[in-house]
């Protein structure tokens, strides 16, 4: 819903004249609300929150669930028929070729926690999501105020250099890990494009046709 208000055409129809105070008014409001919501589920470390860094602190520091999920990744083991039962020969091959199997998906899933560790770390110490954060302590979620020449200013935003959309480059780093994450726990992915597609759709009924889907999260997603 907020990435259309950074189009053209839809600033140029519902944002101009006597309906800009308006707009920019619904426009900063879903940008920080947008802000409230990644980094709370980034870096929020309540203990009753199920936040990306609380995930990624269970997966570094409790080796048994490493290995547990190493082991249901892996370890695939299939009933044998009654005719491999009768034959020693094959059911030698068949324990065999699973454990070789075994041995390579244990393989890929520490590659895989390797990836997801290196896709964390990236978004933990990004700058745009330092600034978010920033931005979330000291004024959305506070008020914070600074003293300049006798009088109480709000802290000067515009200073972060942040940019409207770059919200969606977080947003397209948060959604590898998470996909990272769902290929460790149980092995699966998530249909990321379908999701923005239904997004898009949603926005577009509600902005016009005119609105445009930014290829700024595709671009964060694909690097």
């Amino acid at each position: 819903m907020f990435r259309p208000m950074l189009d053209k055409s839809v600033m140029d129809r519902r944002g101009a004249g006597k309906k800009r105070s308006g707009f920019m008014t619904i426009k900063r409001t879903l940008f920080f609300s947008c802000v409230l919501d990644i980094v709370n589920l980034c870096l929020d470390a309540d203990d009753r929150t199920p936040s990306i860094v609380k995930i990624m602190k269970v997966l570094t520091d409790n080796p048994l669930l490493i290995a547990e999920l190493r082991r249901k990744f892996s370890v695939w083991v299939s009933s044998p028929t009654e005719e491999e039962k009768a034959d020693p020969d094959i059911m030698r091959s068949i324990r065999a070729l699973e454990e070789k199997n075994t041995a390579k998906r244990a393989a890929q899933f520490d590659q895989r926690l390797q990836e997801l560790r290196i896709l964390w770390e990236a978004l933990r110490d990004s700058e745009i999501l330092s600034k978010l954060k920033e931005v979330r302590n000291k004024h959305v979620a506070h008020t914070e105020l600074v003293y300049e020449g006798e009088k109480y200013r709000p802290v000067d935003l515009e200073k972060l250099g942040l940019k409207w959309d770059d919200i969606s480059v977080v947003i397209g780093m948060m959604q590898g890990v998470t996909e990272a994450i769902g290929h460790v726990a149980r092995a699966a992915s998530f249909a990321w494009d379908h999701l923005d597609e239904q997004h898009q759709r949603h926005a577009t009924e509600f902005w016009g046709e005119g609105a445009v889907h930014s290829t700024a999260l595709e671009d964060a997603r694909g690097s």
